[in-house]
């Protein structure tokens, strides 16, 4: 797995409202287990950051 697609794995399960650690989501660790390396798993962690912050600047945005 490339670090981009681990990056957007991460981004989307937020978006999809998934724990932010993927051992957490059994269907990602059989999918993907083989593939997780520390860097990859870093990638989705930043890209679950990321998609985190969004959520939060958006509804800053809308709840005034």
């Amino acid at each position: 797995m490339k670090h981009d697609n681990a990056y957007n794995l991460g981004f989307i399960a937020k978006m999809n409202k998934r724990d932010r650690v993927p051992a957490h989501d059994e269907k990602f660790m059989n999918e993907f287990k083989d593939a997780l390396t520390t860097s990859n798993f870093e990638a989705w962690l930043r890209g679950w950051d990321d998609a985190n912050l969004e959520y939060v600047k958006y509804n800053s945005k809308n709840a005034k």
